[in-house]
């Protein structure tokens, strides 16, 4: 048994009390970096217009979301009066709002946004400016994009952020095909899940199980109520993409706690060991109540403090990682926000399904959990059985620290997650479904058609609240949009929403709730991303260049636009679809491509396939659908490695069917 010294730990490396994850980490304190103000957190509107949406309309949709942040009674998040800017933002003038950099107190900005101090809500029309910006086509599959741009503090001290920014792509609003148009819940629901991002957390591994087995059918669509609204992935049908989970709760009052919250909320702590003794970084960590387990479920992952900001040369980096050779902290996990009751404490794995693991922390070396998943248990040791639990007592503003977890060795009854047959759900579970359908809504009060492709989902009876049928198309990100539970279908990438009625008001002023945008949010160097489902096909299919390679030389300059851009060269050892050589070097904005997680976007010594956008008429490209056009082949044996190759070519020659199996990392 390996001894459990984690309050030694805290003392030499300082941990706040954080639940969920935090998306920005301090790079020497370890400290999560939130808003300076979270009381008067500021945003201003483009003038312009949003697909088939009027300005005002646009506006309208984004404050109805920031509202149900701003009413979590144990956060003390809320925004400023929302102002409008001086432009419409399109292409032509887009370098005064945006150009890739970030700014602090000794690096200050050229930027006349970011001199101002404006945090812009950037209404990109018909997503000319994500093509220019992405590479050409990008359009199709980015929703939006958003991230922190200026702290106060310097950049290797970042003490607190004062602005961001976000761009909203309205081509998913314009009544055309190519890219269809997407459900008016759908768009809510990502509005929700960027705005989690623009106040900083990140995503949420929790109930990994239950999304892929109603995404499979041996779940109904009902018990997707229990997925977080920070999940990474979302069901096409989901049944409660606007309802605020537990864990969403937990997450932004770690982050922004009141002080009622802090007397009322408890915590656990403790450390993943490896059996040889090492901390394990990059395990999903669950606190779940007794009784109601599958909604009162909280997350975390093991190290999520180990990951700096950025390097003197705002990029993102591992050679600063706080953690290095520090085997403990490696490991070490935190849980807050927790309710008063009785908890068991489990240990899984980051699932690869529908690309999820490329959009949590960490996002490199092997992330199979060592010996499955397990629960903790007072007899904790490398050979005891998984299934055995010990439940811990949580008391209101108490912490337990201690509660370490130690995994066993791999065999071939190990499974990454845990088995939630063990847990009986609550019949009354505080987790409803969708009240409100925000189509009818938007329809009703703007006048606009309802789309061919919603289908009303039955209203829960026993919420007194429902006011119509709802709509529960969660958000989409990342398989087909067709078949929500085909072996690809339905998959979503950024997440859904949180519960309203049928008019929201504004403490500040009234304000109908019109439905129909997505916002999206993040981090300086680790940006926020909505995309459409991405099929195998229509990755080859969008890329101009698509290699199988190695990364050698990533450089970060300033361009002849003013852009921080990230310039990338990889040694090309099979060329699958384009006109490159033996090397390929091409330019990405860094605020498009910057790692979700705050590690470098591209590493030197990294092999993959990697599928790049056709360059644009800026002379910029990046990955197709965000993560999801690059294939990491580490971990693989040279026969897989020359597998995914092969199964690629076919797709590019239409020969055959993809593999899900193909896209695991």
């Amino acid at each position: 048994m390996i001894a459990r010294c984690l309050l030694a730990m805290l003392l030499l490396i300082p941990v706040p009390l954080a639940a969920g994850i935090p998306q920005t980490i301090h790079p020497t304190t370890g400290n999560p970096v939130g808003w300076q103000s979270p009381h008067v957190i500021p945003a201003m509107f483009d003038t312009g217009p949003l697909g088939l949406l009027s300005n005002v309309q646009a506006r309208a949709l984004v404050e109805s979301m920031i509202g149900i942040w701003e009413e979590v009674t144990t956060a003390t998040v809320t925004f400023s009066p929302l102002s409008l800017l001086p432009d419409d933002v399109t292409e032509a003038n887009i370098g005064d709002y945006l150009d890739g950099t970030i700014c602090t107190d000794d690096f200050p900005s050229q930027v006349a946004s970011m001199e101002s101090g404006e945090s812009p809500v950037i209404f990109d029309h018909d997503g000319t400016i994500l093509d220019l910006l992405a590479g050409e086509g990008a359009s199709k599959k980015i929703v939006g994009k958003s991230a922190y741009r200026c702290y106060t503090g310097t950049l290797k001290s970042p003490a607190a952020a004062t602005q961001s920014f976000i761009i909203l792509n309205g081509r998913f609003l314009d009544g055309k095909a190519a890219p269809e148009d997407l459900g008016i819940n759908v768009y809510a629901g990502i509005i929700l899940h960027e705005l989690g991002h623009f106040l900083g957390l990140h995503h949420s591994m929790v109930n990994e199980t239950i999304f892929q087995e109603v995404l499979g059918g041996a779940r109904p669509v009902e018990d997707s109520r229990y997925l977080p609204v920070m999940y990474p992935l979302v069901l096409h049908d989901a049944a409660a993409p606007t309802v605020l989970k537990p864990d969403d709760v937990a997450a932004i009052s770690a982050l922004y706690p009141t002080e009622t919250a802090k007397g009322a909320l408890g915590m656990v702590g403790g450390v993943v060991w490896q059996a040889d003794g090492k901390g394990f970084r990059g395990a999903n960590v669950v606190a779940r109540r007794q009784d109601d387990p599958l909604c009162q479920a909280i997350a975390t992952v093991s190290g999520r403090y180990c990951t700096p900001l950025v390097n003197e040369l705002m990029q993102p980096s591992l050679l600063g990682d706080r953690c290095l050779g520090d085997a403990m902290a490696q490991g070490t996990y935190r849980i807050d926000g927790l309710a008063p009751g009785e908890y068991t404490i489990e240990v899984s794995e980051i699932v690869s399904t529908g690309g999820a693991r490329a959009n949590m922390f960490p996002k490199f070396g092997d992330l199979t959990l060592p010996g499955g998943a397990e629960f903790y248990d007072t007899d904790e040791n490398a050979t005891d059985a998984a299934e055995n639990r010990s439940v811990v007592a949580i008391d209101g503003g108490k912490t337990i620290d201690g509660l370490d977890i130690v995994l066993g060795t791999s065999s071939a009854t190990t499974t990454p997650s845990i088995n939630l047959a063990l847990f009986s759900p609550n019949t009354k579970s505080t987790c409803a479904i969708d009240p409100v359908n925000y189509q009818e809504l938007l329809a009703s009060t703007a006048n606009l058609p309802l789309s061919s492709n919603e289908d009303a989902f039955p209203s829960n009876e026993d919420d007194a609240t429902s006011t119509s049928a709802t709509n529960a198309k969660g958000c989409t990100l990342m398989a087909s949009p067709q078949a929500s539970r085909s072996g690809l279908g339905g998959l979503v990438i950024v997440i859904v929403c949180s519960a309203l009625v049928v008019f929201r008001m504004r403490r500040r002023r009234m304000v109908p709730l019109l439905v129909a945008v997505l916002l999206f949010g993040a981090s300086p160097m680790a940006n926020g991303e909505s995309m459409l489902p991405t099929t195998p096909e229509e990755l080859t299919e969008l890329a101009g260049t698509i290699i199988h390679g190695t990364c050698d030389e990533v450089r970060s300059i300033i361009d002849e636009r003013g852009f921080l851009i990230f310039e990338v060269s990889y040694r090309v050892h099979r060329l699958l679809k384009g006109t490159a050589q033996d090397r390929v070097t091409f330019r990405s904005v860094a605020s498009v491509v910057a790692g979700d997680e705050q590690t470098a976007p591209f590493r030197p010594g990294t092999e993959e396939v990697l599928f790049l956008y056709p360059v644009s008429a800026w002379g910029y490209t990046s990955p197709v659908a965000g993560t999801r056009g690059r294939m990491p082949l580490h971990g693989m044996s040279q026969d897989a490695r020359a597998e995914m190759v092969r199964n690629i070519e076919r797709i590019i020659q239409h020969q055959a069917p993809y593999s899900i199996s193909t896209f695991k990392e």
